[in-house]
Protein backbone atom coordinates (compact mmCIF):
# COMPACT_ATOMS: atom_id res chain seq x y z
CA UNK A 1 0.00 0.00 0.00
CA UNK A 2 1.41 3.36 -1.20
CA UNK A 3 1.53 6.57 1.26
CA UNK A 4 -0.59 9.51 -0.78
CA UNK A 5 1.89 11.94 -2.54
CA UNK A 6 1.43 15.27 -0.80
CA UNK A 7 0.28 17.97 -2.84
CA UNK A 8 3.33 19.66 -5.20
CA UNK A 9 5.89 17.00 -4.67
CA UNK A 10 6.47 13.91 -6.72
CA UNK A 11 7.21 10.45 -5.79
CA UNK A 12 10.67 11.34 -5.93
CA UNK A 13 11.15 14.10 -4.17
CA UNK A 14 9.07 12.47 -1.02
CA UNK A 15 11.44 9.40 -1.65
CA UNK A 16 14.92 11.60 -1.49
CA UNK A 17 13.18 13.62 1.79
CA UNK A 18 12.43 10.81 3.62
CA UNK A 19 16.42 9.11 2.77
CA UNK A 20 17.54 12.73 4.31
CA UNK A 21 15.30 12.25 7.46
CA UNK A 22 16.73 8.97 7.85
CA UNK A 23 20.40 10.25 7.71
CA UNK A 24 20.08 12.70 10.30
CA UNK A 25 18.76 10.21 12.44
CA UNK A 26 21.12 7.63 11.97
CA UNK A 27 23.73 10.63 12.18
CA UNK A 28 22.01 11.43 15.61
CA UNK A 29 21.82 7.84 16.91
CA UNK A 30 25.91 7.20 16.00
CA UNK A 31 26.40 10.75 18.07
CA UNK A 32 24.23 9.09 20.81
CA UNK A 33 26.32 5.85 20.71
CA UNK A 34 29.30 7.32 20.27
CA UNK A 35 28.97 9.60 23.35
CA UNK A 36 27.84 6.33 25.37
CA UNK A 37 30.70 4.84 23.88
CA UNK A 38 33.13 7.56 25.76
CA UNK A 39 30.96 7.24 28.78
CA UNK A 40 31.10 3.57 28.53
CA UNK A 41 35.23 4.26 28.39
CA UNK A 42 35.98 7.03 30.88
CA UNK A 43 33.64 4.26 33.57
CA UNK A 44 36.17 2.12 32.47
CA UNK A 45 39.22 3.71 32.93
CA UNK A 46 37.87 5.33 36.42
CA UNK A 47 36.74 1.52 37.39
CA UNK A 48 40.22 -0.12 36.32
CA UNK A 49 41.95 2.35 38.31
CA UNK A 50 39.68 2.49 41.48
CA UNK A 51 39.65 -1.58 41.50
CA UNK A 52 43.72 -1.35 41.12
CA UNK A 53 43.88 1.07 44.51
CA UNK A 54 40.85 -1.52 46.46
CA UNK A 55 43.50 -4.51 45.42
CA UNK A 56 46.62 -2.27 46.72
CA UNK A 57 44.50 -1.60 49.91
CA UNK A 58 43.50 -5.18 50.16
CA UNK A 59 47.27 -6.61 49.92
CA UNK A 60 48.14 -4.37 52.23
CA UNK A 61 45.63 -4.96 54.72
CA UNK A 62 46.68 -8.72 54.12
CA UNK A 63 50.14 -7.62 54.89
CA UNK A 64 49.21 -6.15 58.53
CA UNK A 65 47.21 -8.67 59.70
CA UNK A 66 49.84 -11.47 59.12
CA UNK A 67 52.50 -8.88 60.42
CA UNK A 68 49.62 -8.98 63.41
CA UNK A 69 49.07 -12.77 63.64
CA UNK A 70 52.89 -12.93 64.18
CA UNK A 71 52.98 -10.48 66.40
CA UNK A 72 49.96 -12.19 68.12
CA UNK A 73 51.71 -15.98 68.05
CA UNK A 74 54.85 -14.19 69.78
CA UNK A 75 52.71 -12.96 72.50
CA UNK A 76 51.06 -16.40 73.33
CA UNK A 77 54.15 -17.52 73.10
CA UNK A 78 55.31 -15.50 75.35
CA UNK A 79 52.19 -15.87 77.82
CA UNK A 80 53.25 -19.39 78.02
CA UNK A 81 56.68 -18.94 78.94
CA UNK A 82 55.25 -16.58 82.21
CA UNK A 83 52.63 -19.23 82.82
CA UNK A 84 55.12 -21.80 83.61
CA UNK A 85 57.47 -19.28 85.41
CA UNK A 86 54.15 -18.40 87.51
CA UNK A 87 53.59 -21.78 88.17
CA UNK A 88 57.38 -22.65 89.52
CA UNK A 89 56.77 -19.66 91.92
CA UNK A 90 54.05 -20.34 93.31
CA UNK A 91 55.37 -23.75 93.79
CA UNK A 92 58.22 -22.50 95.16
CA UNK A 93 56.04 -19.93 97.52
CA UNK A 94 53.70 -22.61 98.83
CA UNK A 95 56.19 -23.61 101.62
CA UNK A 96 56.48 -20.29 102.72
CA UNK A 97 53.06 -19.08 102.60
CA UNK A 98 52.27 -22.57 105.16
CA UNK A 99 55.62 -21.26 107.18
CA UNK A 100 54.66 -17.67 107.48
CA UNK A 101 51.15 -18.78 108.66
CA UNK A 102 52.98 -20.86 111.10
CA UNK A 103 55.12 -18.06 112.30
CA UNK A 104 51.68 -15.46 112.50
CA UNK A 105 50.37 -17.52 114.98
CA UNK A 106 53.19 -18.42 117.23
CA UNK A 107 54.05 -14.65 117.29
CA UNK A 108 50.48 -14.08 117.96
CA UNK A 109 50.19 -16.52 121.15
CA UNK A 110 53.98 -15.04 122.44
CA UNK A 111 51.72 -11.31 122.07
CA UNK A 112 48.78 -12.47 123.55
CA UNK A 113 50.78 -14.30 126.28
CA UNK A 114 52.80 -11.09 126.64
CA UNK A 115 49.49 -8.61 127.00
CA UNK A 116 47.83 -10.99 129.48
CA UNK A 117 51.01 -10.64 131.77
CA UNK A 118 51.19 -7.03 131.81
CA UNK A 119 47.13 -6.93 132.33
CA UNK A 120 48.05 -9.43 134.84
CA UNK A 121 50.64 -7.17 136.29
CA UNK A 122 48.25 -4.06 135.89
CA UNK A 123 45.26 -5.63 138.04
CA UNK A 124 47.36 -6.71 141.14
CA UNK A 125 46.88 -10.26 139.99
CA UNK A 126 50.50 -10.94 139.15
CA UNK A 127 54.15 -9.59 140.96
CA UNK A 128 57.18 -9.96 139.47
CA UNK A 129 59.92 -10.25 142.70
CA UNK A 130 63.58 -9.86 141.64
Amino acid sequence: MALPTPPGLNGYDVLIERITNLQLDVSEIKKSVNVLDDIQREFQREYLTEHAKVVQEATAAHRRLDEFEKRLEERNKEMDKMRIQMEAIQKAIAPMISAYRMLVFLGSALGLSVLALIWSMITGQVQLVF
